[in-house]
């Protein structure tokens, strides 16, 4: 319909994934189709069920690619305005331009405390390095320092 109307050409399609729909309490149960055991599922094995997607299409452009960005819902109109070339800095607005080099990538989530960074995921009080996954338990000054630094930045949000 859309290209048959024209309106393909004229449009800018934009998709975003909800998290995972099930208690955390079930979690465990994915295990298996996510290629981990079950009976070592962790609460960072939660909080990375809350990565999604954030896709956008645009009919005739050819410099696309896959950019690693840690965002969350609320800087997906920060985003979709820079695409769209429009002017934001006389607007007050929540979240982040997900392209721009100076977006900080700290998301935080609902509940008080906890975030996810490249770095740090804090998730039902336990910390955590991103890309290990290993629970951070005695951290260390500079994690202590950056941690800190951080928290500040969540509960600016």
């Amino acid at each position: 319909y859309l290209k048959a109307t024209g309106l393909y050409e004229n449009s800018i399609f934009v998709l975003y994934g909800d998290h995972y729909g099930i208690s955390n309490s079930r979690n465990s149960s994915l295990a298996p189709l996510l290629g981990k055991d079950s009976e070592t599922w962790s609460e960072y094995d939660n909080a990375m069920l809350q990565r999604v997607p954030y896709m956008v299409h645009i009919p005739g452009y050819t410099n696309g690619g896959v950019k690693d960005t840690f965002g969350g819902e609320i800087d997906a109109l920060p985003t979709l305005l820079h695409i769209l070339g429009i002017d934001t800095s006389n607007l007050v607005q929540l979240g982040q331009d997900l392209l721009s080099p100076q977006n900080s990538q700290i998301v935080a989530q609902r509940t008080s405390g906890t975030y996810m960074t490249p770095e740090y995921t804090n998730y039902s009080g336990r910390l955590y390095n991103t890309q290990t996954g290993l629970e951070i338990t005695n951290p260390d000054e500079v994690t202590m320092a950056k941690t800190k630094e951080i928290r500040a930045a969540v509960a600016q949000q």
